[in-house]
């Protein structure tokens, strides 16, 4: 038996989906299911990911990269504590720990890793999608192959709604740092994206974190304007902490405001505790959700869907797709039904392992009449054990049967009949004589 695993590694959080035989199931981290992204380097070298990492890091925020995807894409050395890292190797590392815990959990009864699939950002060049494939071989992944993130969610949806050929939806993926869009087209032997995919690999849901920021530091920089550079320009120390903190008060409060009126926000250094509401927050950010807009929309002119409406639906995924403007936007500009991921932040892993099996193409039917005006279609393709239905909706032989299974059916339907007229003759004249004797 063998089975395969699909890893999303994404900006903030990381999934990974595991498919052994025709089953899809989530990879598990400490029974959450999705891990931080966050590495770190410890004092003694060792390079940690996760949860472990996340925990470092709010001590000692100069030893951790906050986001080694992004890192990745930029192709730069980092600079971590004392120390000079590469981001293929945290990244290397990340794609270790998963495939460690999927083989914990489903590999070890279900034979050999046979396949791997790493999903990436759509507009990811070339010598940034080989930076991940070598993170994959210093993880010990083989037999790896890339997908679009997009396309992954996309495939996904075909599957699980079972589009028919000809159908074809939208995919929004707005992710923590990335955004990427695609149009997939269901057809008899699986998918196609015509070329239509786009995005911006640098847009995501940290750009609402730095606007809601922005919006907070003018408030805190009319009661104490040094104050506030000073935990927003360290590197190191309280203040550093303080930042990081900050940072992760930004994230909540940005998913609070997707289900409340208004969060309140409380800065380390301040006694103020900043109140913002969701119109306020809606303000700030409109300009970055209307150029994801956009975006979608050039991505479905490129693909030719026109009208608009001829679109199944748009596919809403990514965790900062669930940011209620997104869908606003999206419905004032499309007038097409807007779907959203059950669990956005899992779509994309288990989207790289959907099954799009070919449509099978049904046989032409030919019509055949035998006596009694019964008239019976047949494939003229394969055998098999499926009834077929006649024109006028009445039931058929099974197809495969042969021309004189037919005469022999339609002699006994017209001999059935004449006995149930001899029948109904007989009981008909007994009740007539019975009616004699009465009377």
């Amino acid at each position: 038996m063998t089975w395969s695993l699909a890893i999303d590694v994404g900006t903030s959080f990381t999934s990974a989906a595991v498919r052994v035989e025709d089953k899809v199931v989530d990879v598990e981290f400490r029974g959450q299911s999705t891990v931080p992204s966050v590495a770190a380097v410890q004092h003694d070298g060792r390079t940690i990911v996760g949860f472990e990492a996340a925990a470092f890091a709010s001590q000692f925020p100069e030893r951790a990269e906050r986001l080694p995807k992004r890192a990745l894409a930029r192709r730069r050395s980092l600079r971590i504590g004392h120390m000079t890292v590469e981001p293929v190797t945290l990244v290397s590392a990340l794609l270790a720990y998963v495939a460690m815990h999927a083989k914990d959990q489903h590999g070890r009864h279900n034979g050999v890793l046979e396949r791997v699939v790493l999903t990436h950002p759509v507009q990811w060049r070339a010598a940034t999608r080989e930076a991940l494939l070598a993170a994959a071989r210093g993880a010990g992944l083989f037999n790896v192959e890339l997908m679009a993130e997009s396309v992954a969610a996309g495939r996904g949806f075909l599957a699980e709604r079972r589009v028919a050929p000809g159908g074809r939806v939208a995919v929004y993926d707005l992710g923590g740092g990335t955004f990427d869009t695609a149009v997939l087209h269901r057809t008899e032997s699986g998918f196609s994206t015509d070329g239509s995919v786009g995005g911006n690999e640098q847009l995501g849901g940290e750009d609402f974190d730095d606007r809601l920021r922005e919006l907070i530091a003018q408030r805190a920089a009319a009661v104490d304007a040094d104050r506030w550079h000073a935990i927003w320009a360290a590197t190191s120390g309280p203040d550093a902490r303080a930042q990081l903190m900050l940072r992760q008060d930004l994230v909540q409060a940005k998913e609070h405001l997707s289900i409340a009126n208004s969060t309140g926000i409380y800065t380390r250094g301040f006694s103020t505790e900043w109140i913002v509401t969701r119109p306020e927050f809606e303000t700030v950010i409109q300009p970055v959700v209307q150029q994801t807009v956009d975006l979608l929309a050039d991505t479905i002119d490129r693909s030719g869907v026109t009208p608009v409406e001829e679109l199944s639906a748009i596919y809403l995924t990514g965790g900062a797709s669930r940011t209620p403007l997104v869908r606003a936007l999206l419905q004032r500009r499309f007038p097409v039904r807007i779907q959203t991921a059950d669990l956005p932040k899992l779509a994309v892993a288990r989207g790289a392992l959907a099954d799009l099996p070919p449509v099978p193409t049904p046989a032409p039917l030919v019509t055949t009449t035998i006596p009694g005006s019964l008239r019976v279609q047949q494939p003229t393709g394969p055998a098999t054990s499926h009834t077929q239905r006649s024109p006028d909706n009445s039931s058929t032989t099974p197809s495969g049967s042969s021309g004189s299974g037919d005469w022999v059916a339609g002699l006994l339907m017209i001999g059935g009949g004449i006995l149930v007229l001899l029948v109904g003759i007989s009981l008909l004249g007994a009740i007539i004589g019975f009616l004699g004797e009465l009377f």
